[in-house]
């Protein structure tokens, strides 16, 4: 697995760490579905090989999130590769950061795990960033541009999967939406809401609640944490 990458520059003086840091800054107090955050999410991983920043997101799920697929997707992922059916997987995420990972642990092929991609120069991933950035419309574009086929299925749970989730010519899957949020692009709706009197939308459930035995580094910069959706 090669040796765990150091991005710790907490309180170091180097002008790398002050830079990097201060990036970490950006994002810790900026919002997390804008464009701004995803470019600085960019920026914090720039000067990086690409292998590094695999480790980076490999070392990540191994230490917090392994075992913590929802066992209804594995199923559902499984069902849909026994048909025959290509599954891709679309997030506003650094796409380097999840590919290692999500390959290994449900067997989608790697060039079809599609995210924020970074221009890589001479080795190193670069803070230029590859349009279509894959965020609200971006999704969709993303899926238009490097898929090119239009979906029979398509899963989201939030609002920057409306665009995406539209493009599904067959059904849609909504997973613990937001009902308590109005959203400006849904017409002032909740996510849940907006969806529910579609009737090519399933709306479903998985149990997804805090882990309280570990220390959430949100918690002590004082990040807000997503919301708690036990399954009922």
């Amino acid at each position: 697995t090669g040796d765990t990458v150091n991005i710790d520059y907490e309180g170091k003086k180097d002008e790398n760490s002050k830079t990097k840091w201060a990036v970490c800054r950006q994002l810790i107090d900026g919002d997390n579905v804008t464009f701004s955050y995803i470019e600085n999410y960019i920026r914090f991983y720039a000067g990086m090989t690409p292998d590094e920043m695999c480790r980076v997101g490999w070392e990540c799920f191994h230490d917090k999130f392994q075992r913590k697929f929802y066992p209804e997707m594995k199923e559902l992922l499984g069902n849909l590769e026994e048909y025959g059916i290509e599954i891709w997987v679309i997030t506003a995420s650094p796409e380097l950061l999840y590919q290692r990972f999500i390959h290994e642990e449900l067997g989608i092929p790697v060039d079809r795990i599609i995210g924020v991609k970074s221009c890589i120069r001479d080795g190193i991933v670069t803070d230029e960033t590859v349009r279509p950035i894959p965020q609200d419309a971006g999704k969709a574009e993303a899926l238009n541009t490097f898929i090119k086929a239009r979906p029979i299925l398509v899963g989201g749970n939030s609002r920057g999967d409306m665009e995406m989730m539209r493009e599904s010519v067959g059904l849609r899957i909504l997973v613990n939406p937001d009902d308590a949020k109005p959203e400006q692009a849904m017409g002032g709706k909740t996510v849940k809401s907006y969806w529910e009197n579609d009737p090519m939308t399933l709306i479903v459930a998985s149990d997804d609640r805090p882990d309280k035995s570990i220390e959430w580094t949100t918690g002590k910069l004082g990040v807000a944490r997503n919301p708690s959706h036990p399954k009922p």
